[in-house]
């Protein structure tokens, strides 16, 4: 698959190709969240094949944890039309493959600590249980500070587990051990033995094992290249000697990690001291070798020459020195412009000035050194941004960009001082708007189901489901337009008559005074016999209310045997009460003769119950309370003003305090109290939580 410029894959924007491998093609895009360029290596290899993506995604999370400074970073991976694909660190500067057919004028001590940076990054990688496996020029980079870095560590694994329809193996023939081409299982010794081909051939250069394929692998098999201070006279001694054991036959006569091969590199280099550094390697040519015949790789030179280096050509321009001086001027006056914006804080155009030096200079150490601080500064200014756009999308609601913003703030600055804190905003927002979602789904489901039951004439369910609404959301328009349709419907059903003009409407929640011979009137024809509470023929029974609160949702009373279904349970024992109330109050009454009733009873209920803790007279004097006095409950009282004291159902126990007035010759039915719903959990709470009686105990 060719991608074209301006093809998005993932989040990112092809702008060209790069090259093209045996694993894959690698592009230039751009990441529009991060506004940077990266590399992206799109693979020969199809996903849609058992266990692919897993064996993919398993590697590459392994690949993009790595992180030392001579190893490309990965920072992604995923998958585009099957095809799996990782972006990288895009790296400005050079392969090594462009550098050593060249010739370039690089210092033997350079070339040395390029070696030993390779390994380093080799034995970081190996620690970890990851081979390269395709070690080769064209895999190390050298950045524009003149550091080492090596690509695809750890990419050629990825791909070993895809059906892949690349065109060549993994691991270039050239570079692959021994023990890699005959197949046997490999360790980072191959990684080593590709590292001393690389060596040889930056020291020499000239490649170890030349030809076709065929002769290459051929030659790696079987013969060994000749020594390198054998084509490079002066070569540092011991230099030559640990490239050859690293490229030995046999892993075992190799260094057994990269680690040991680095130290022999960094011994050479020490020794170097002070003496001329080679600039440019020069060939001296074996005998048999035909005079004007250079193997790749190698600069053609005359057979007789035999130094170690060559000097600079004599530049032809007189005023070179007033030209490099001229360049410093305007390096140091670029670099100095950037220094300033930095320091008033304007890291944008600090960069480009830098960059205007790094253009005259590419090598600049100042230079370099500047341009990384200003990076630094630009990713926590635009990690910044990205905290304050987190912010305001939480603020309005956005939660899943918020946290968008925030990890990608995260990616490029990792101890952001404010990121903990809307960290832990957003995370109780989610836990906010979770229990708003669950709120408005109780609704819902709570309205359907009332609805439902209206319709199929199920009155009480329809009434306990509207007001399960209500109880979540006291304004909610379609639930009391469904409870008034339940309530009146119960009308219908019950034959209740309607409060006569000018009467108040009960109010479940208000204060209700009933004279005792309505009460006495009310009872049940089980109790007639009773001679005490007989009543008299009186008038129509009238309530007395004393309203404590308004509602829009109010209606008479049924007597509670004409209730049916379950609101006749619950009326029924509420009526019990109030006849119990009745009873109580007339046995307590005087029996006929001179002299006014000087009680009246006082009836208490709550839901789902509570305790009646204290009842108080207006001189202080407290009530004697029955063992149990738990809702619903009656006491006969003297006339008077009273303070009554509940407590609802643990574990939460909420107090609630009463005023009430008990008159002579009546029942005074409380305000009917709502405390917090009690669950079965939360009830058993208390005894489960409780400690065990030790042993022995009763």
């Amino acid at each position: 698959m060719q991608l074209s410029a301006g093809t998005v894959v993932g989040r990112y924007k092809v702008e060209r190709r790069l090259g093209r491998g045996g694993m894959g093609t690698l592009y230039l895009a751009q990441d529009p969240v991060l506004t940077r360029p990266v590399a992206l290596k799109l693979f020969h290899g199809d996903l849609d094949v058992a266990d692919a993506r897993e064996r993919f995604a398993r590697e590459a999370r392994a690949a993009a944890a790595l992180n030392h400074p001579n190893i490309v970073t990965i920072y992604d991976y995923g998958e585009f039309s099957t095809q799996p694909y990782i972006v990288m660190e895009f790296i400005e500067g050079r392969t090594l493959a462009d550098l050593i057919p060249r010739g370039a004028e690089v210092p033997l001590g350079e070339k040395l600590r390029w070696l030993e940076e390779l390994c380093t990054g080799a034995s970081f990688v190996h620690r970890v249980g990851i081979i390269h496996r395709d070690i080769k020029p064209s895999n190390v980079m050298v950045d524009m500070a003149r550091r080492i870095k090596v690509l695809d560590f750890g990419i050629a694994r990825m791909d070993s587990g895809l059906s892949t329809t690349g065109t060549g193996p993994i691991g270039s023939p050239g570079y692959m051990a021994p023990e890699q081409i005959a197949g046997r299982g490999i360790d980072q010794r191959a990684d080593i033995f590709a590292i001393g081909v690389l060596a040889y051939e930056l020291i020499t250069s000239t490649r170890a094992f030349q030809g076709e394929t065929f002769e290459q692998v051929h030659k790696i098999l079987n013969l060994h290249p000749p020594p390198a201070n054998d084509l490079v006279a002066g070569l540092p001694g011991g230099l030559s000697d640990a490239i050859a054991r690293a490229m030995a036959k046999d892993p075992a006569a190799r260094f057994q990690d990269a680690e040991s091969f680095s130290r022999a590199i960094a011994a050479v280099r020490k020794t170097l001291g002070s003496a001329p550094d080679v600039m440019k390697t020069v060939i001296i040519r074996r005998p048999g070798v035909p005079r004007g015949v250079a193997s790749p790789g190698e600069p053609v030179v005359p057979p007789q020459s035999v130094a170690v280096s060559t000097p600079r050509p004599t530049t032809p321009w007189a005023d070179s020195a007033e030209l490099a001086r001229r360049r410093g001027l305007q390096i140091e006056a670029a670099l100095s412009d950037a220094r300033r914006l930095m320091d008033g804080g304007n890291p944008e155009n600090a960069r480009e000035a830098c960059e205007r030096a790094l253009t005259l200079d590419e090598t600049h150490v100042d230079g370099l050194a500047l341009y990384e601080v200003i990076k630094q500064a630009l990713a926590r200014q635009e990690a910044g941004r990205l905290l304050s756009d987190a912010r305001r999308e939480l603020e309005a609601g956005s939660l899943t960009q918020a946290a968008n913003f925030l990890e990608q703030a995260r990616t490029i600055d990792r101890d952001l001082p404010d990121a903990a804190r809307l960290d832990r905003d957003l995370r109780l927002a989610r836990v906010s708007a979770e229990h708003d979602r669950k709120r408005t789904e109780s609704i819902r489901s709570c309205l359907q189901d009332a609805e439902t039951a209206l319709e199929q004439w199920d009155v009480e369910q329809a009434l306990a489901c509207a007001r399960e609404v209500l109880d979540l959301d006291r304004t909610h328009a379609r639930a009391q337009a469904i409870e008034a349709e339940a309530l009146q419907r119960l009308d219908q059903e019950t034959g209740a008559v309607p409060a006569a003009s000018g009467e108040v409407p009960i109010d479940p929640l208000a204060t209700v005074v009933i004279p005792a011979a309505t009460m006495a009137s009310a009872r049940p024809a089980a109790h007639a016999a009773v001679p005490d509470i007989a009543p008299p023929p009186v008038p129509k029974p009238s309530v007395v209310v004393a309203a404590t609160r308004s509602t829009s949702r109010r209606t008479p009373v049924a007597p509670a045997w004409a209730l049916p279904g379950r609101t006749r349970t619950k009326a029924i024992a509420v009526v019990g009460v109030l006849i119990a109330a009745a009873v109580g109050f007339m046995a307590l009454r005087p029996g006929p003769g001179p002299g006014p009733a000087v009680t009246g009873a006082l009836v208490i209920d709550a839901t789902p119950w509570a305790q009646v803790t204290a009842v108080t007279a207006a001189d202080g004097t407290r009530i004697s309370l029955p063992p149990q006095p738990s809702t619903p409950l009656s006491l006969t009282l003297p006339v008077g003003h009273y303070r009554v004291s509940l407590s609802g159902p643990p574990p939460v126990n909420e107090r609630r305090d009463l005023e009430l007035d008990v008159s002579e010759g009546q029942v005074v039915v409380a305000p009917f109290q709502q405390f917090s719903p009690l669950t079965a959990e939360s009830y058993f709470e208390q005894y489960i939580s409780s400690p065990l009686p030790a042993e022995g105990t009763p």
